[in-house]
């Protein structure tokens, strides 16, 4: 809007249907951001009147101004296993009270699931959740909300969301437990 660069990137969010326009063409990050009324963005650019019925999660893009615009449903993993609002951490999606499933991974409950658990002694293990904790792996003291703790055997499994993006699985004794967020948390968001 500043530049009055060239639409090239539109995006409709899944999480709060709010709409991103992008040149396309640079590096943006938050302080780039501005919140605009959308008909000024009509204004800046009727043809994104196309895209009104694009669907939230999905984006579209073109080459350049009068091309056609390409549609796109975004990946869902990404939207599943983007960065943790740390602020907001007790809400991070998660499995209580149960194994998980094929659909609890699928919709971002858990991280991982074992067919025929119950033939494999699989059990649902309480520790709280979601749980925030450190997971020390290569030197590194990385943050993480646990999202699933299951046992199988002697061994006892997390699924968990690094506050930066992602997921992963590990072993309990990798972590160290933490009742509430601390400075870590909030460097790598």
């Amino acid at each position: 809007m500043r530049l009055r660069q060239p639409i090239l990137h539109v995006s409709h969010d899944d999480e709060d249907g709010a709409w991103q326009f992008h040149t396309g063409t640079q590096q943006v990050s938050a302080g780039d951001a501005m919140i605009v009324a959308l008909s000024e963005m009509v204004d800046h650019d009727p043809s994104i009147c196309e895209l009104a019925d694009l669907p939230c999660g999905w984006f579209a893009e073109r080459e350049s101004v009068g091309s056609p615009w390409r549609r796109a449903q975004r990946n869902v993993m990404d939207s599943l296993w983007g960065t943790v609002d740390v602020e907001r951490w007790q809400q991070t999606p998660c499995l209580r009270g149960r194994v998980a499933v094929e659909q609890d991974v699928k919709d971002g409950r858990a991280v991982f699931y074992l067919q025929d658990s119950d033939k494999a002694g699989v059990v649902h293990v309480d520790i709280g959740l979601p749980h925030c904790a450190i997971l020390s792996a290569d030197g590194q003291h990385i943050p993480i909300i646990i999202i699933q703790s299951e046992c199988a055997g002697e061994k006892h499994y997390i699924g968990y969301r690094p506050v930066s993006g992602g997921s992963g699985i590990c072993l309990l004794f990798e972590v160290q437990l933490s009742e509430k967020p601390d400075e870590t948390f909030y460097r790598y968001t």
